[in-house]
């Protein structure tokens, strides 16, 4: 991350936007000394005591400190720092309560604003805006002078060209591309390629009529005021059972969104409100609580804001440790590093793929004879598939240690009859785009604990103290969840059985067409369980099949189906190297061998019949 040496920082644009630049600058120690702005009724004004000294061009003159464009508008934005040439020293602005990892590349100019996550091997271009708890997943590509609006979400290996707007709450699914110069509209879904300068809106992302499209570029409007959410439709999200015809190569996605318009009425309630309001988050909090079987649910986000509160709530703090899946998405051990703790990785098992509990069993009890037990243990249930969480959760008793839940990727997976996720102290699930259902952002975390689940709501609201006026004694986060998505949620919530038993009825078929092939293992169902396979996943034994998984999953992507390698161990990230971690090669083998299928529960089955021709195709037994 290239940054300007902290010093005095002259900012042009006066604007609101240059509020949030002003203050960010100031918390991360630049001096702001200077301020320009090209309209003459702002000179000589002051934003947060910084006086406005004249035009643009003014900064050409200063000698020493750097600079920062505050404008929010993409293109006004680049032709003022192109204007300026190689004479300026440009700042980069992290907020200190944003995180961006080790491994990502943020190159000069840009902004990542408060509660905003840069992922590993992600890479924001120069003159970028993340706004405030945006997130950039890991591989992914925000172009040069493009805004990621707040709480837009761009997954992993997914693209923005140079000078893109992403409306707030946007979301652009794994590895798709959205062409320079293109705006999406808030809440809009893009489940895939959007050209060059194109403006879409809606879910899933339309494209809008070419009057539409001109008259809100000329206009300079807003990328907040395009159509969103409320673009939901019964009819253009059902897809056809009948198979594709031959040789037709449309893409087929992993895990794509499934909605069927049972959230419009959820949504138009948020929509219609008059007045402020929280009556679809408070809703979609009792009824995932009465799904879930926990007492209190608070919804938030994201899943990873869940578990970062879980996380302060149970009392994770500066140099604890905390024991943590090794085979999962970093999105699991990150929220620890946020804590200041240390995660201590553990290897899985080979019944669940999930943490093995006598690897947890064998370093708690040498804790407890050092007299250093963790603070807490997170147990991650990976790709719908439960731990032994039953074993997990007596160890944690036995030793009064903090059970965490990660059901990110379980909502709805059953264990001796109850749904994972409320085993341990607080439980976090995700309804992320590409869950089995989705509010197209958010998570929740639930808890039996009705102290634990007032204190996460307090931090999620910016902690607001209970006063007449706003008085704040700790550090909150902007991580509450919105209405509308929360009435999206409702509406997913009431189809959950029918996902699951669609992507269960897909594994089968997968299962029945491959099972017999040498060398193909499928994920285990671990014995008292029930899975919801939201995603199938399987390994291949190179010798006996005749192809390794990389091979497999080249092939299928070359024609247009997306596969993707199981997670890479977080004691094989770079930005975990240092952690203490326990392996058994359990997960590495994983890894090397291991294919997650697309898995929809709206894949069509002429597309899982192309998914199990090609990789029936790459089968070369010896």
């Amino acid at each position: 991350m290239k940054n300007a040496p902290r010093g005095p920082l002259s900012v042009i644009g006066a604007g609101g936007h240059a509020v949030v630049v002003i203050s960010t600058a100031r918390l991360v120690g630049f001096d702001v000394v200077a301020l320009y702005d090209d309209d003459p009724a702002m000179w000589g004004r002051e934003v947060l005591g910084v006086r406005v000294s004249g035009p643009p061009s003014a900064p050409l003159a200063h000698s020493g400190g750097a600079l920062f464009v505050a404008i929010g508008q993409v293109e006004a934005r680049r032709r003022l720092v192109e204007s300026m040439g190689h004479k300026a020293v440009w700042a980069t602005l992290v907020h200190p309560h944003a995180y961006v990892d080790a491994a990502a590349v943020v190159d000069e100019g840009v902004l990542v604003c408060v509660g905003a996550v840069v992922q590993p091997e992600a890479h924001v271009g120069a003159h970028a805006i993340v706004n405030t708890a945006a997130s950039v997943d890991h591989h992914a590509h925000v172009g040069a002078f493009s805004h990621v609006g707040p709480g837009a979400r761009l997954n992993g290996h997914a693209r923005l060209g140079t000078g893109t707007l992403l409306g707030s709450g946007a979301v652009v699914l794994p590895g798709v591309c959205v062409g320079e110069a293109a705006v999406i509209g808030a809440g809009a879904v893009v489940l895939g390629d959007i050209g060059p300068g194109i403006h879409a809106a809606g879910i899933p992302a339309r494209t809008l009529a070419p009057d539409r499209a001109l008259s809100l570029a000329s206009s300079g409007v807003s990328v907040s005021s395009l159509p969103s959410i409320v673009q939901i439709s019964s009819s253009s999200q059902q897809l056809p059972e009948a198979p594709l015809a031959p040789g037709s190569t449309s893409r087929v996605y992993l895990s794509p969104p499934h909605l069927t318009g049972e959230e419009r009425p959820f949504v138009d309630r948020a929509l219609s409100a008059t007045a402020p309001t929280i009556d679809q988050i408070e809703a979609f909090e009792a009824e995932m609580a009465a799904c879930s079987g926990a007492r209190y649910a608070v919804a938030v986000s994201s899943g990873t804001a869940a578990l970062h509160l879980a996380l302060r709530v149970v009392g994770v703090g500066e140099g604890d440790e905390v024991a943590v899946s090794s085979f999962t998405f970093c999105a699991s051990v990150n929220p620890i590093r946020y804590q200041g703790a240390l995660p201590v990785l553990l290897d899985s098992d080979t019944q669940s793929w999930n943490m093995d509990p006598n690897l947890l069993a064998d370093w708690l009890a040498r804790r407890a004879e050092a007299g250093r037990l963790p603070r807490a243990v997170m147990l991650v249930h990976i790709y719908g598939g439960s731990a032994d969480v039953e074993a997990i959760a007596g160890l944690c008793e036995r030793y009064g240690v903090a059970l965490v839940e990660d059901a990110a990727e379980a909502v709805g997976t059953m264990c001796g009859g109850r749904m994972v996720g409320t085993f341990g102290r607080v439980g976090v699930y995700s309804f992320n785009s590409n869950k089995i259902i989705t509010a197209t952002g958010g998570g929740m975390l639930v808890t039996d604990d009705r102290e634990l689940a007032r204190h996460a709501r307090k931090l999620a609201t910016q902690a607001r103290d209970a006063a007449p006026y706003y008085q704040h004694s700790e550090i909150g986060y902007n991580y509450r969840l919105s209405n509308v998505l929360a009435g999206i949620g409702r509406g997913q919530l009431q189809v959950l059985d029918d996902r699951i038993a669609r992507r269960r009825a897909i594994f089968d078929a997968y299962r029945e067409a491959l099972g017999d092939l040498p060398g193909v293992d499928f994920m285990p169902e671990a014995p008292g369980a029930r899975h919801t396979r939201w995603l199938t996943c399987l390994t291949l034994d190179a010798a006996r099949f005749g192809a390794d998984a990389a091979a497999v999953r080249d092939a299928l992507n070359a024609v247009n189906i997306e596969a993707r390698p199981l997670w890479k161990p977080m004691h094989r990230q770079p930005v975990f190297a240092d952690c203490e971690a326990h392996v058994t090669g359990v997960s590495d083998r994983l890894f090397a061998d291991g294919l997650c299928l697309p898995s929809g529960s709206n894949l069509t089955d002429g597309d899982r019949e192309r998914v199990i021709e090609e990789v029936r195709s790459c089968a070369r037994p010896a």
